[in-house]
């Protein structure tokens, strides 16, 4: 059963803490959880389940549930289980047979920032595909790629989910900077010199790992207004990782973004969505040596309601 689907044995009678609207969207689990337990709709007494704006949510029998949603490790997205994808809008991307650039060697659809000459990029041989995105050996060259348009925004009243999963094989050990996710502004410096991080005003939610390091930052910003988790996880070069956020907008004001990675939550970030402009995809990399560092992309998959 789809996490978005409206329970026809439910809704009917309005739940859920504090405003109480309609349970929608609870997986097969908390649907067994709620009817053993709960028979009647009646003696349901939801209200005694509290529920903080900052926290990540409600958790009842293992499910982490905010705002009607269940925010969990699957990231489990509208394509299946009858519901109708053009409710959502969806971009998924796989890197196995999309078309190639005869010139640069990057898929077609995307704009390239790079200030090494002549760099290529390639698909790689490789199970499940990836997308390789490569520097010249010259400290803090960079190449990064971006949607020709700008497709998604952190909209008052727009739910979203960003996943990707993606492996940096470092030629020193912590001397690659990386950077992927959604930013309305894309070009040279997206990642600053010298392992200063991402650029210093974009609208968008990044992650990234700057030279120097072995750990797996993440980044909200609105214009020149930054809140950055500087220990999201430990990177280890050669390890591919999964990583992904639940943008919910809560009350329309400041909302809520949960990064995750390899499945695990991290400190959910306030964000203040006034003027929030749209955002392009962004990933590219940046050397922090005279070392040729590659970054790989297996793949990107993003839904927005529509």
């Amino acid at each position: 059963m789809s996490i978005f689907t409206i329970v026809s044995a439910l809704n009917l009678t309005k739940y859920k803490a504090a405003g109480k609207p309609k349970i929608r969207g609870y997986a097969n689990a908390l649907l067994d959880f709620i009817n053993t337990r709960f028979p009647t709709e009646t003696s349901f007494a939801v209200d005694s389940i509290a529920e903080s704006t900052t926290a990540a949510g409600v958790t009842v029998d293992g499910v982490l549930i905010k705002d009607g949603q269940i925010l969990n490790s699957t990231f489990e997205t509208p394509l299946y289980h009858g519901v109708d994808p053009a409710n959502w809008i969806t971009y998924f991307d796989d890197f196995i047979t999309v078309p190639l650039d005869d010139n640069t060697g990057f898929p077609t659809g995307f704009t390239i920032v790079s200030d090494a000459a002549g760099i290529t990029g390639d698909l790689v041989d490789a199970a499940g595909g990836f997308l390789r995105i490569s520097a010249t050996n010259t400290d803090n060259h960079e190449t990064y790629l971006s949607s020709l348009n700008e497709a998604f925004i952190f909209a008052t009243n727009k739910k979203l989910i960003f996943k990707c999963r993606i492996q940096l094989t470092e030629v020193n050990t912590d001397d690659a900077n990386f950077i992927i996710g959604l930013s309305d502004t894309v070009g040279a410096n997206s990642l600053q010199d010298n392992g200063a991080g991402p650029m210093a005003s974009y609208d968008g939610a990044v992650f990234f790992k700057v030279d120097g390091t072995m750990t797996v930052q993440f980044e909200t910003s609105n214009a020149g207004a930054q809140v950055t988790n500087a220990s999201l996880g430990t990177f280890t070069s050669g390890t591919a990782v999964t990583l992904g956020f639940v943008y919910d907008y809560n009350d329309g004001t400041t909302a809520y973004i949960t990064p995750y990675i390899n499945g695990v939550a991290g400190t959910a970030h306030a964000l203040t969505i006034a003027a929030s402009t749209e955002m392009h995809i962004l990933m590219g990399m940046k050397n922090g040596d005279t070392n040729a560092e590659s970054f790989l992309v297996d793949y990107i998959a993003i839904a927005q309601e529509r």
